[in-house]
């Protein structure tokens, strides 16, 4: 059965007394931490970008300032929306002739980096809190989508001028004419598949006990998708000569009262689970400086789980099986 299908254009979130959508107190303090922190970084942006000598530096930085610049009013506009309070502005700009030779253009460039390698694992922790209101969860979305594509070229162009240090290089017995994999790449994919490994044991389990016969073809979908993945990886850990981890059975059987193990309770499990997922997507994408291919694949799985998060979230709200955070009182 395919997920979507199964659910036919509905929007779960809560809704105030007067029919308004609105949302949860998580959601809430997300769009403030997001604004505030675009304000933070525009500022210091701003002033840095006075210093830059390289023409290319100079796009980059204003690529990542448009960005900043763009969901800062996305978000003002929603805090209007929701009754949110707003942190205070930065300025519009900042103007100097001030020549500091501290501030030369590899330190810019790692301010740069860092300010937008923290603003992700800040935005995909957000998304993956935006549990209640599924616009709202989309937006955030879309921002963190940008935000990634940003950080390729980024990185890319920090490579260009040899600005990126990268780890030490995973070293093999046998001997290459290039450089493959550091070890934070080689130690990721090693994550990845042990995670994966783990997840699809765990959910072939709960499948099997699954009562609900939707359920339990969406589940049987989310296991082939795992599988896929796993697949796709062994073979990049295997032509890397990373040990591989231990695999799961092939098949499961446990004596287990099936009535002991509730739909709504393997279901939140499994959702905790895609949420550490989108976790180690998001940080083997970040980490990942030496190997572009390598983070292109990360970057597909990211968009692919963030794909099966959201249509599992609206499934099992449907069901109300999650637990939603308390609602954000607005002003009356």
């Amino acid at each position: 059965m395919d997920l979507e299908m199964s659910l036919p254009g509905l929007s779960f979130f809560k809704r105030n007394p007067k029919g308004q959508p609105t949302l949860d107190i998580a959601e809430a303090f997300g769009l403030w931490l997001l604004l505030y922190t675009r304000y933070v970084n525009l500022h210091q942006l701003l002033v840095l970008r006075n210093f830059i000598h390289d023409r290319d530096l100079a796009v980059v930085t204003n690529t990542v300032i448009d960005n900043f610049k763009s969901q800062a009013e996305t978000l003002e506009k929603e805090g209007a929306n929701f009754n949110v309070k707003v942190p205070g502005r930065h300025p519009t700009d900042e103007k100097t002739s001030a020549d500091v030779e501290l501030f030369t253009d590899e330190f810019i460039y790692n301010l740069v980096f860092t300010r937008l390698r923290d603003d992700l694992f800040l935005l995909n922790r957000t998304v993956r809190s935006a549990a209640t209101n599924d616009r709202f969860r989309g937006v955030l979305r879309d921002f963190l989508t940008v935000q990634v594509n940003t950080f390729n070229q980024v990185v890319k162009y920090g490579k260009l001028k040899e600005w990126q240090d990268p780890a030490p290089t995973f070293k093999t017995a046998r001997a290459v004419k290039k450089e493959r994999l550091d070890i934070g790449e080689a130690i990721h994919l090693w994550e990845y598949l042990s995670l994966r490994y783990d997840q699809i044991q765990l959910t072939e389990f709960f499948a099997s006990f699954a009562h609900d016969t939707e359920y339990q073809a969406i589940l049987n979908r989310g296991i082939g998708n795992l599988k896929s993945q796993a697949a796709k990886i062994e073979r990049v850990v295997v032509e890397n000569e990373i040990p591989l981890p231990k695999r799961p059975p092939v098949s499961i059987q446990a004596p287990i009262d099936p009535e002991t193990l509730e739909d709504n309770f393997t279901y939140r499990v499994i959702l905790r689970g895609i949420q550490e997922a989108l976790d180690l997507h998001l940080r083997a994408i970040v980490e990942t400086t030496r190997n572009d291919a390598l983070r292109e694949m990360f970057t597909e799985f990211l968009s692919a789980e963030l794909d099966f998060y959201d249509k599992f979230l609206k499934y099992g709200k449907m069901k109300g099986w999650p637990s939603l955070p308390p609602t954000f009182a607005q002003p009356v």
